[in-house]
């Protein structure tokens, strides 16, 4: 019972409800990051995994002394971020793509304008100008969900000087690389991929979830002219 009244107020935190219908439940508390997954999933008990961020943001000198790339690496990262270049962090699970993402924007200049756009918060935004746009789900159908795609539409209008997706997952790839062909360079995101190959081929599927009629030239086509790393 204790722990059914910590799932409860756990829930109520985050502002969402964990019932049959919704049974697993994605969420942000403080520095945490937090899923839960009802034991109608699970067929035993409800499970309840913790990721806790970094409080600052991570930089590339950071990134340096660890090793995690050497100088001359991380300056041609730098190199891309001054000349306004459209790119992708890739990695796979818990390997640090929005750690980099973060290090990246720790690059920008005070006035140069973001809009980030993510399912939930991870990004830290570089400075007082940028602003933060976060999808919206209703598990009770009482207000209307908003995906990426339709940020992405709405974060056009706001004029940014780049944009940033914390993760491309669905058929919101399509208006993302639409955006960044049409002139929005020095743009970024993450995407769960295991090397650049595969990236491709995951960007291709992405792309047809969100244009089924759209020819695989078409696609290629698009990718090529919106990304350049």
């Amino acid at each position: 019972l204790t722990f059914q009244n910590y799932v409860h107020r756990l829930c109520h935190d985050l502002g969402k409800e964990l019932t049959k219908d919704n049974a697993a439940i994605d969420g942000q508390l403080m520095q945490f990051r937090i899923h839960i997954i009802d034991k109608e999933l699970t067929q035993s008990s409800i499970h309840i995994s913790f990721r806790r961020q970094k409080i600052s943001p991570w930089t590339f000198e950071m990134f340096e002394k660890l090793g995690w790339a050497e100088k001359e690496q991380i300056e041609i990262i730098r190199s891309w971020i001054k000349q306004q270049k459209n790119f992708l962090v890739i990695g796979p699970t818990g390997s640090g793509k929005t750690s980099v993402l973060n290090a990246c924007l720790q690059e920008l200049k005070p006035n140069e304008r973001v809009v980030v756009i993510e399912d939930t918060k991870e990004v830290h935004l570089p400075n007082l100008v940028s602003s933060r746009l976060l999808t919206r789900r209703d598990s009770h159908g009482i207000v209307k969900n908003i995906d990426m795609a339709e940020l992405l539409k709405q974060s056009l209008r706001m004029r940014p000087d780049r944009l940033i997706v914390g993760e491309v997952r669905g058929g919101e790839a399509k208006d993302l690389l639409l955006s960044l062909s049409t002139g929005h360079g020095g743009s970024m995101g993450t995407l769960h991929a295991s090397n650049p190959h595969q990236t491709l081929i995951r960007l291709e599927m992405l792309i047809q979830m969100g244009a089924p009629h759209w020819s695989l030239s078409a696609i290629r086509k698009l990718i090529s002219v919106s990304l350049d790393g």
